[in-house]
C-alpha cells in the first residue's frame, strides 16, 4: 500500500512545478529501540509527546531528502520513487521498522494516514538547510547520505544533475571526500 500512496502523489508532483521547487542518539538507536518495545500493542510503554515528535521528525526529514533526490532531474523518476518507498517501508512499516502497526494503533493512526503524511512531506519537502541542521544535531549525516545514494544510484546511472545534488548534500552535511567516495561506492555495481 505504501508504494501505491507514494506513487500516486508522485504523479501529482510531476505535473506541479511549484511542488518541484518548493532522534541525538535516539534517532540512531530509534529504529531498534522502538521496534523492540513496540512488538505488542498491550506491552506499549508511555510515550511522551517529545518521543513522538522525534519519531515523526526523523520520518519527515528522511522523506524530504529522499523525495528531493528522486526528482533531481526536473522530472520525477518513478523508479527512484519506488526505491524511496522501499526505504520508507523498511525503516517505518516493515517487520523491523519503527512505526509498526501496534504503535500506529496506540497513536490512533492508520497505516494509510501515516503513508499520506509521508507522501505530503515528499511533495512539500523541507529545505536542504533545515535537513542539514537536523542531521548535524543528531549526527545522522552518513546515514542520510547513504539512503540518498541508494536512491540516486538505484538505476546504475548518475546524471550530471544527480551528481551535483549528491555533491551539494555531501558538502552541506560536511562529509569529507574520502567518506563520500566510500559511501557512494557501496551503492555502485
Amino acid at each position: 500500500m505504501a508504494l501505491f500512496t507514494i506513487l500516486t502523489v508522485a504523479t501529482e508532483i510531476a505535473s506541479n512545478e511549484k511542488a518541484m521547487e518548493g532522534l541525538s542518539q535516539f534517532a540512531k538507536k530509534g529504529s531498534n529501540a522502538i521496534k523492540n518495545f513496540l512488538k505488542d500493542e498491550d506491552d506499549l510503554p508511555e510515550l511522551t509527546e517529545k518521543d513522538l515528535d522525534i519519531i515523526f521528525e526523523f520520518t519527515e526529514m528522511i522523506s524530504s531528502l529522499l523525495g528531493q533526490g528522486a526528482k533531481v532531474n526536473q522530472h520525477l523518476s518513478i523508479d527512484k520513487m519506488k526505491v524511496v518507498s522501499e526505504i520508507i517501508d523498511e525503516l517505518c512499516l516493515s517487520k523491523n521498522g519503527y512505526m509498526q502497526e501496534p504503535l500506529l494503533n496506540y497513536l490512533g493512526l492508520s497505516v494509510e494516514k501515516f503513508e499520506e503524511n509521508i507522501a505530503q512531506r515528499i511533495k512539500n519537502p523541507f529545505t536542504i538547510k533545515k535537513i542539514t541542521r537536523y542531521v548535524a544535531k543528531y549526527e545522522l549525516e552518513d546515514e542520510f547520505y547513504s539512503y540518498l545514494c541508494r536512491v540516486m544510484m538505484s538505476d546504475n546511472i548518475v546524471t550530471v544533475d544527480e551528481q551535483e545534488f549528491l555533491d551539494t548534500i555531501s558538502d552541506s552535511f560536511g562529509i569529507n571526500k574520502f567518506d563520500k567516495r566510500a559511501l557512494e561506492t557501496s551503492f555502485k555495481e
